[in-house]
């Protein structure tokens, strides 16, 4: 069952030091004699809860949303194991503590449970601060799928761009960005064999795509796949049920840690020249869906595409529209669906006023000088190469 939340929650007021950035994240935690919401239909219940969570570079200081909250406060209340794992380069478990008490009336129990509270609070401000430099989300969370059981609850907090193998979002431009979640979790399966085991798990994902600088935002289309690619994660991985809050940022930079490399984020095409070479492909809105002639952002791909017959209606150019492929399927396959992808550029040149006589399009799959082997030593899929092969490729002729 996928369950998702897209709620908005107010930035916390600008906060400067960083002790004091990484406590907004307990907050919620301190309103112990609050009485909880009900926790979300069917993902989230009391129970043993693993937070991997971190104050590092090019991640935003988080606020953990007031249903998260609750939930992490009712479950230590139960006395379930609260588990704190940092995300850095190096993650790693830095509170694991249940709550105790031989408290024999409620009024003690009270002191030792707010007594609890403030170490756990402590924790999270002095022990989730990044130690190492890079983002390793991935190995956080398997980290905390560890020291969880089935019915429990782990809950992830990052902005999801991991800059260590096995998902180097930084590689090749950013184009892991723009791969198909099914093919990414494929090659960590069958090729890296390395996903977590988080069978009967809720999993709770906050702030997935949410930047600080360095590191620019990503756009619309971004973030959304990149929520796609971890929700496939958590499905491969057997988690009972996922919930994604992609509201919870508080834009504050968190000071005084190590660097982490920026993932390239697509600005948009350049004008294309009105002679030459211009690629139509995933970082400048002319993606396609894998094994389809489909553009995923059919808005953006007409507005790249229209910018080419602009520059065609102040010329006399003549227009060569080469489709490409993955290496996937059969090679006349791949010809086949690269020429629907030429001839789908074609439709909108054609619809934005150039004449079908200044067109041509040919296919050519997976076999062009420009081809990026995709294929791991498993012949597994590449995500990221992949992706860089599905385009189509416009040759502006002048002559």
């Amino acid at each position: 069952m996928i369950v998702r939340q897209n709620r908005w929650v107010a930035p916390s007021a600008a906060l400067a030091l960083a002790g004091t950035l990484i406590a907004t994240l307990v907050g919620g935690l301190l309103s112990g004699c609050t009485e909880p919401p009900p926790p979300p239909p069917g993902c989230g219940a009391v129970a043993p809860f693993a937070l991997a969570i971190g104050g590092r570079a090019n991640s935003p200081a988080l606020k953990l949303p007031p249903e998260v909250s609750a939930l992490m406060t009712e479950s230590a209340r139960a006395r379930h194991r609260v588990v704190l794992v940092r995300v850095d380069g190096e993650p790693a478990v830095v509170h694991d503590e249940p709550f105790r008490t031989t408290a024999g009336n409620p009024q003690k129990e009270r002191v030792d449970f707010d007594e609890y509270l403030g170490r756990l609070k402590a924790a999270m401000r002095e022990k989730t601060r990044a130690a190492k430099g890079e983002a390793d989300p991935f190995g956080a969370l398997t980290i905390a799928a560890r020291a969880t059981e089935p019915g429990d609850t782990v809950v992830l907090a990052d902005s999801g761009l991991q800059t260590v193998a096995p998902l180097r979002f930084q590689d090749d431009g950013g184009i892991l960005l723009e791969s198909e979640p099914a093919e990414l979790v494929a090659y960590l399966t069958d090729e890296l064999e390395v996903l977590p085991d988080l069978s009967g798990r809720a999993l709770l994902f906050v702030g997935l795509g949410n930047t600080a600088p360095p590191q620019p935002q990503i756009n619309t289309r971004q973030r959304r796949n990149l929520i796609a690619i971890w929700t496939a994660i958590a499905e491969a991985a057997g988690a009972a049920c996922v919930r994604v809050f992609d509201d919870a940022g508080t834009a504050e930079v968190v000071p005084d840690v190590p660097a982490v490399t920026v993932v390239p984020v697509a600005t948009g095409p350049p004008p294309p020249p009105p002679c030459g070479e211009t690629v139509l492909a995933d970082n400048n809105g002319v993606g396609f869906v894998a094994d389809q002639a489909t553009f995923k952002d059919p808005a953006a791909a007409d507005r790249t595409i229209t910018a080419i017959a602009d520059a065609m209606r102040r010329g006399r150019q003549h227009a060569e529209l080469v489709g490409t492929t993955a290496n996937v399927g059969p090679y006349p396959g791949q010809v086949d669906l690269s020429l629907k992808r030429a001839e789908a550029v074609k439709r909108v040149l054609v619809g934005a006023g150039i004449a079908e006589s200044r067109i041509t399009t040919r296919g050519v799959g997976s076999r062009w000088p420009g081809y990026v082997p995709d294929r791991g030593p498993n012949s597994t899929l590449l995500p990221g190469p992949a992706a860089a092969n599905r385009k189509v490729i416009v040759h502006l002729s002048c002559g």
